[in-house]
């Protein structure tokens, strides 16, 4: 008996226009595929969590929705579709890390700076305390793979 392997869906590129992303999932779920339409409503969230105007919070809820909402199989589940699905998620993940460093960066580069100017270092742990409480939980989420939340903790104890 010869088994067929399923073919899944390549990951979109990031940075496209919101449109865009939703057109495609439209037209996949009107197909029926609702593997595409989960790849590219991932990444539409993915996308608009990336706006730099947007604040922690406000990232992390798209993260969340795309990794709650369409990161997950519909059934039935086979093994091949629970690994792509892991896939999916992983890479909500990543980008979630992703974006928490580039954000921990600018601030500990900001904490520097004002250590360098001899600013009093109570205020800024004081400050910095504040600044990580909504970014690094004190244990790994499921938002976070283990290592970028190793490296925010890392970046977080200097400061505390």
């Amino acid at each position: 008996m010869e088994t067929t392997r399923r073919i899944f869906p390549p990951l979109p590129e990031l940075g496209e226009a919101n449109t865009h992303y939703g057109k495609v999932a439209h037209k996949a779920e009107k197909q029926g595929d609702l593997d595409t339409r989960a790849v590219y409503k991932v990444a539409q969230y993915l996308t608009l969590a990336r706006n730099p105007t947007l604040a922690w919070p406000e990232k992390l809820k798209y993260f969340r929705h795309a990794l709650e909402k369409h990161a997950k199989p519909n059934p039935p589940i086979d093994e091949e579709v629970w690994a792509f699905y892991q896939t999916v998620q992983n890479w909500v993940r990543s980008e979630c890390g992703a974006e928490a460093l580039r954000l921990t960066s600018i601030e500990n580069q900001f904490f520097s700076e004002r250590l360098a100017q001899h600013e009093a270092r109570f205020r800024i742990v004081s400050d910095a305390a504040k600044f990580f409480r909504d970014i690094v939980p004190s244990e790994c989420p499921d938002w976070f793979l283990p290592e970028p939340y190793a490296e925010l903790r890392a970046i977080q104890l200097r400061w505390a």
